[in-house]
């Protein structure tokens, strides 16, 4: 590879110097191979310069705190808002994973919801399905993804009347049903 380098760097240097003499001249590559014995001993790199050292040894963080594995980060309860675009009213909504709760016409399912750690970005994301439930008819899927606090509109809702974005996740300690 050092010698392709080499080539072209001369034949570059060979064709200005023969621009600005105005000398019509024809530019061949010369044979570096055979002018060149060992391509190392030419740059002044000797065989001690090329082997790495042992880098110097870097403690162990300390142990994070012990979860369940498989669940690090994972909370028991989104925390949501929605607008009611129509009349401009803010609601907070607290939906515990896996029970649907109403707003507006909507039902709104919460099947997972993910807090990053305190020593990353701030970020909360919910796995969320939604319905439109209409009176007298069948209710239809609107939304089913993840969505995102830092970018409310990377994934979205899409709906006439409402919006929906998630605010935070949190652990709750919740009443079991009977």
């Amino acid at each position: 590879m050092r010698h392709l380098i080499l080539a072209f760097f001369l034949s570059v240097s060979l064709a200005f110097s023969a621009a600005a003499q105005n000398a019509p001249q024809t530019l061949q590559a010369p044979d570096l191979e055979a002018q060149i014995a060992d391509p190392d001993e030419t740059l002044g790199v000797s065989e001690s310069d090329t082997q790495a050292e042992p880098l110097a040894e870097v403690p162990a963080p300390p142990p994070a705190p012990e979860e369940p594995a498989g669940t690090e980060g994972y909370k028991n309860v989104a925390n949501l808002q929605g607008l009611n675009k129509v009349t401009a009213r803010i609601s907070a909504i607290e939906a515990p994973l896996g029970h649907a709760v109403q707003f507006g016409n909507l039902e709104i399912l919460v099947q997972k919801c993910w807090q990053a750690p305190p020593t990353e970005r701030p970020e909360n994301a919910a796995l969320v399905e939604i319905w439109d439930r209409k009176p007298n008819e069948v209710p239809q899927s609107v939304y089913r993804g993840w969505m995102f606090s830092s970018s409310p509109s990377l994934a979205g809702l899409e709906h006439p009347v409402y919006d929906i974005v998630v605010l935070s996740c949190e652990q709750k300690d919740l009443p079991t049903d009977q």
